[in-house]
């Protein structure tokens, strides 16, 4: 249904060959793509995140060792390193995809839950409540500033640089409303239907990509929809399609799995 290419980013993702079905198979997919990750270019994440399992022992052994703030530290400059040798590598052809780098993010969201889970056991947290919105407005500020440069062709940062920074805006952000701060945010963030998406979002995550080609190969071409129309579309009648369609996945391929022992 979807082989033929037709001039969008989903071109990425095609044609597949058996070989690339054997990379996803063994979750090398970020590794040994050429040169774009196939058959669907959102699960290029999902070798990153397998390898994160096999470390979290080691960074909890790290947290109860060294304690979370030490541990945090440590992992970003070490995934940072790491990120800086293979980009002068022709390993990961020249672009970096197994980004080392999300080791450092997933940290950011160890150190937000341990931040949460001291305030709740009334012990001493290292982030006052004043730094943590500060952290979350400063990085923010700064993701922005960067966002604009780059649009104004001023300066252009290397993605893992603004992906520390989101993480870091994310964690201030998190903990922020964890602990009772940005009421205002946490009442929006709260809202059924969102928090609804929320519970099955990965899902959404993982098939939006085709979802979306298959709307555009099969509804917005032959109608040949204008642009302002096929944003239209998208909105009021392809996202919740996509939304729909990805409870049904979630419903098969990823709740049976969140309840058992």
């Amino acid at each position: 249904m979807l082989g033929q290419k037709t001039g969008t980013v989903w071109d990425f993702a095609i044609p597949v060959s058996t070989k690339d079905i054997y990379f996803h198979i063994f979750l090398l997919q970020d590794i040994l793509h050429e040169p774009d990750p196939k058959i669907n270019y959102s699960l290029w994440s999902i070798s990153v995140e397998w390898r994160i399992y096999f470390l979290f022992p080691l960074l909890v052994i790290s947290y109860r060792k060294f304690g979370p703030y030490r541990s945090t530290l440590f992992t970003v400059i070490i995934s940072s390193a790491l990120w800086l040798i293979l980009e002068q590598t022709n390993f990961d052809n020249g672009e970096t995809v197994i980004s080392p780098h999300y080791l450092a993010l997933f940290t950011f969201g160890m150190l937000a839950a341990n931040e949460t889970l001291v305030d709740r056991n009334h012990k001493k947290r290292l982030i006052s409540a004043f730094s943590e919105k500060a952290i979350y407005i400063l990085s923010t500020v700064t993701v922005l500033l960067i966002m604009i440069l780059e649009h104004l062709r001023i300066y252009e940062a290397p993605y893992p640089y603004t992906d520390i920074l989101i993480g870091i805006s994310c964690m201030g952000l998190l903990v922020s409303l964890s602990t009772g701060g940005l009421k205002y945010v946490t009442k929006c963030l709260s809202w059924k239907p969102i928090a609804f998406m929320g519970s099955f979002a990965y899902s959404i995550y993982l098939i939006h990509a085709p979802l979306l080609q298959i709307q555009y190969q099969y509804i917005v071409n032959p109608l040949n929809l204008s642009p302002l129309h096929g944003v239209l579309f998208y909105l009021l009648v392809g996202t919740p399609m996509i939304i729909g369609f990805a409870y049904l996945f979630f419903l098969v391929a990823e709740k049976p799995f969140i309840r058992r022992r």
